[in-house]
């Protein structure tokens, strides 16, 4: 049976640290562990920005995560879900997420930009360490899958200070 390979392979990954269990916080969660979504109207000030791989399902993967090979366990919940986590990586698109943090309120936001959208490139230059800005419009709730598909625009829109 093919999933006999896996099985036996599946603990000494486990126990070696090798292998990422579901539920398992990612690059991605550690970086934008901030608490909410961007405000219209409201000052912010940018943080700190990240280049990931947004992947078709929606994921957020960092270089090091979209660099490293598909592991056992990926290959396993793979064959489980229908996908295949090298296919997944293949067609994955680069966004650059940056953390914004309210000067109003104790609260944060993550707003990705794709690097093929409309302005990516102005929005990448102007949006430095420190730089304030006013959010007029983010498009609230929208999720991973629908930033690769852009399926509700560009993402965020925003006037610098």
């Amino acid at each position: 049976m093919k999933f006999k390979g896996y099985v036996a392979a599946l603990p000494a990954l486990l126990l070696t640290g090798c292998a990422m269990l579901p539920g398992q916080p990612t690059d991605y969660d550690r970086f934008c562990n901030v608490s909410g979504i961007a405000s219209h109207g409201e000052t912010y000030r940018v943080s700190d920005s990240q280049d990931f791989w947004l992947t078709p399902n929606g994921r957020y993967l960092s270089q090091a995560e979209y660099s490293s090979p598909a592991d056992t366990l990926q290959k396993l919940t793979g064959v489980v879900s229908g996908e295949d986590p090298d296919q997944v990586r293949k067609n994955a698109v680069r966004v650059r997420v940056f953390r914004v943090e309210s000067e109003n309120s104790h609260k944060g936001a993550c707003l990705p930009v794709r690097y093929d959208d409309n302005g990516a490139q102005r929005k990448m230059d102007s949006l430095t360490n420190g730089r304030r800005m006013v959010v007029f419009s983010e498009d609230e709730g929208q999720s991973g899958q629908q930033i690769y598909n852009k399926s509700r625009g560009t993402g965020f829109s925003y006037r610098l200070l």
